[in-house]
């Protein structure tokens, strides 16, 4: 297992903190009490053995501790996101070997703020005493908002041509009513039959 201790930036400041350059001056070269420390612009780490204590002087300025591990497949294992305490494990299927001879396996990248929960998380996953939180398996539903997005704006037409109709249809049916009340038809019939269009047309609307 590989393991790689992120220290802060407060480490530089340390008497035991040290940067000179290498023989042919193309790069510094940074320890912390003889043990070298990888980075140099970036974010500055040690890499440590699983098994070995940090030291109380190191362990000030380490803020976040990851490793990479690869389990063999002896029972299934669900991909996704697994927590315990302050430890985040992502589990993802791979292979080992050749294309020929493939062998299964699983990829776990580990973070954590201490060693301890690491050891835990990781024998969690190998004995399947743990269910993932985020399962990368869970079917994924729902709509994305560029699709929402597109569905708003379509009903928001659809609503203001239903609109416009619905005025057209309004006007055109008094316009009937009148003429219907030149007629013969009697003027109470013609007026029922204008209120009950407008009643209609507005429960339509």
């Amino acid at each position: 297992m590989s393991v790689n201790l992120f220290l802060n930036d407060k480490v530089r400041e340390s008497t035991k903190f040290k940067t000179q350059s290498n023989k042919d001056n193309s790069r510094d070269e940074m320890t912390f009490n003889d043990t070298h420390v990888c980075g140099g612009r970036g974010r500055l780490y040690v890499i440590w053995m699983e098994d070995a204590v940090i030291p109380e002087e190191l362990k000030d300025f380490v803020e976040e501790i990851s490793c990479h591990e690869i389990i063999p497949v002896m029972s299934h294992r669900e991909s996704g996101i697994y927590r315990h305490e302050s430890a985040e494990c992502e589990l993802m299927p791979g292979h080992t070997g050749s294309s020929k001879h493939e062998n299964p396996v699983y990829k776990l990248k580990i973070t954590a703020k201490n060693l301890e929960d690491i050891k835990v998380i990781l024998h969690k996953v190998k004995t399947g005493s743990i269910l993932p939180e985020e399962s990368y398996k869970e079917r994924q539903v729902g709509k994305t908002r560029q699709q929402l997005e597109s569905e708003f704006m379509q009903t928001q037409q659809l609503l203001s041509e239903a609109w416009r109709a619905a005025a057209e249809l309004r006007m055109l049916f008094h316009r009937l009513a009148r003429s219907i009340e030149k007629g013969t038809l009697p003027i109470v019939f013609c007026s029922r039959v204008a209120k009950q269009i407008d009643a209609i047309l507005d429960d339509s609307i």
